[in-house]
């Protein structure tokens, strides 16, 4: 077994900070000609005359309608779902780089289908809508967990759960930040055996869709485990504010892991580093209407666009109030070669004023 300490530097930054990479068996550190089992590329276009399904809702008392692509994706099965990830390709005005590419969660997945948002409406009888998810995708598939082993399932382990919930009965109650401190997140705590927050493992997880009338058979779409503890993960099902409170997340559940969760190491590669920086010093800044969005780069070896590795970027928490444990959640991030790019603050261009929305610890797992 080996240890690497990898240096990452930041450009706008004069110091460097080293990332600690994990231990790796001799046969895994064996360089390979690529990070993912199989890859595609197509287009998506469209707009609301010729979706190939759509799917109405109604949220907080107003009506919507997603219009969706369907993607054939040969092997794909809702109780066994594959291990991928989807790309798209930014465009002019989005919050991140024309050209760059970003991980998508705007799908359903039903047997042998994906079916990609590409845009919505709002506010029927009279439909007015929004087409923004237009454009060139990849698609990649990977081989479960940090293994290349062929399995019978897609998944090792899988947990079906239902979440249910209001402001009087939360597993936790937490404001997440001063600068919202009227707006209180709940949230149900689910058993993970095994978890650790230094070693997170490779999962998906899924929420069953309940439109209507949906997209004409089962179907479930990508949500989220909002962070993590040791032993527990925890999903969001609602918020209060001004005395009232909104249900954004319950129904049926779906978790799958690709690998069983190891005592020991449930990832081929972990890199450890902070980010840091203000208004003056971004390694990319991007002008996006009323806001100028700061972006820091953090190196990774072997990183291409067009040969994107199975990874998931941790942030640490630091919660205003309500959940006083250690934990880590997700963060946002869009890809080039090499590196990967985090949002860590905004500024209203308008008035000047600095925003932190990402400065802090980081840890980056990639899975083979």
């Amino acid at each position: 077994m080996k240890t690497k300490k990898i240096i990452l530097v930041f450009s706008a930054i004069a110091a460097a900070v080293f990332l600690c990479g994990a231990d790796t068996k001799s046969a895994e550190a064996k360089k390979t000609k690529r990070n993912y089992k199989t890859a595609s590329l197509f287009n998506v276009s469209g707009d609301q005359t010729n979706a190939d399904t759509t799917a109405d809702y109604t949220l907080y008392g107003s009506q919507y309608r997603n219009l969706y692509r369907k993607i054939s994706v040969p092997g794909l099965k809702i109780s066994d779902p594959l291990p991928f990830r989807i790309y798209g390709q930014s465009k002019a005005g989005a919050p991140y780089p024309e050209g760059s590419w970003v991980a998508s969660s705007s799908y359903s997945i039903a047997d042998g289908y994906l079916y990609l948002k590409y845009g919505y409406g709002y506010g029927g009888p009279n439909w007015s809508y929004y087409i923004g998810s237009t454009g060139d995708y990849r698609l990649f598939t990977y081989y479960g967990g940090k293994s290349t082993k062929k399995t019978k399932r897609q998944c090792a382990q899988i947990f079906g759960f239902s979440v249910s919930g209001d402001a009087s009965n939360a597993d936790a109650s937490i404001v997440s930040s001063s600068s919202n401190p009227n707006t209180t997140f709940h949230y149900r705590k689910i058993a993970l055996k095994n978890l650790k927050l230094t070693n997170v493992p490779d999962y998906q997880i899924y929420k069953k869709d309940t439109y209507d009338p949906g997209l004409g058979s089962e179907s479930w779409s990508p949500t989220s485990i909002y962070f993590f503890s040791g032993g527990y993960g925890w999903i969001l099902y609602g918020y209060s504010g001004n005395g009232q409170f909104y249900s954004s997340n319950t129904g049926d559940f779906r978790l799958c892991f690709p690998e069983k969760i190891s005592k020991k190491k449930s990832f081929a590669k972990r890199y450890i580093f902070s980010v840091s920086g203000d208004a003056t010093n971004a390694d990319v800044s991007l002008n996006s209407g009323m806001f100028t969005l700061y972006y820091r780069k953090v190196s990774v070896p072997g990183l291409k666009t067009d040969n994107e590795m199975n990874m998931r970027l941790m942030k640490k928490n630091n919660f205003f109030s309500g959940f006083s444990e250690e934990s880590w959640g997700g963060a946002a991030y869009y890809t080039d070669n090499g590196a990967i790019y985090i949002m860590y603050g905004s500024e209203v261009n308008a008035t000047g004023v600095f925003t932190d929305t990402g400065i802090g610890n980081y840890r980056l797992f990639t899975y083979k």
